[in-house]
């Protein structure tokens, strides 16, 4: 399967489950923002997690695919919707914001073979946590997080979880990712 093929079976997949939130408010996001968020990568530098095109989907398909065996695991059971929802929306901030890409082509053979770097870091984005822009486009966009969700996803940028939600979104990055 090529690149490009993986890419779209991917987005496929993620539109597929984002359409049963029947959320008009999410499906306006992932339309208004198809094309970034399906090839974006989840990180800009090539040992790190999801560093290649449509990366960034392939990365939250694989944490809601452990996130869902943790839950099993542990036998608390979590809202299946929040389940999803943390899942696939935790790492959307890292597309950047609604008018500027967080990672970049790569212009630089001296940053790409010395540092690894596959894409170029967006300066005006980078020193902010990816976090704060997932909650700035759901809140753009009129997607509503319950308190769980919300807490869930903060975990992330504290590295603490801060529920039960967000110590399975930790643990399923952590096997995932890296």
């Amino acid at each position: 399967m090529s690149d490009f093929e993986k890419i779209k079976e991917n987005f496929e997949q993620f539109v597929s489950i984002i359409k049963r939130f029947e959320d008009e408010n999410l499906s306006t996001l992932v339309e208004s923002l198809e094309q970034r968020i399906a090839t974006s990568p989840a990180n800009a530098q090539k040992d790190e997690y999801g560093c290649e095109d449509g990366g960034l989907i392939a990365s939250m398909l694989e944490t809601l695919t452990m996130i869902r065996k943790l839950d099993a695991a542990t036998g608390k059971q979590c809202d299946p919707k929040s389940l999803y929802k943390v899942a696939l929306l935790h790492d959307i901030g890292r597309i950047g914001t609604t008018s500027e890409e967080y990672c970049l082509p790569q212009d630089s053979d001296w940053h790409y073979e010395k540092l690894g770097l596959v894409y170029k870091r967006n300066q005006n984005l980078y020193q902010y946590n990816p976090v704060q822009f997932t909650f700035q486009l759901l809140t753009n966009y009129g997607v509503k997080l319950s308190e769980e969700e919300y807490n869930a996803i903060q975990s992330i940028s504290l590295n603490k979880p801060l529920n039960h939600l967000g110590k399975l979104l930790l643990a399923a990055r952590l096997i995932t990712n890296y």
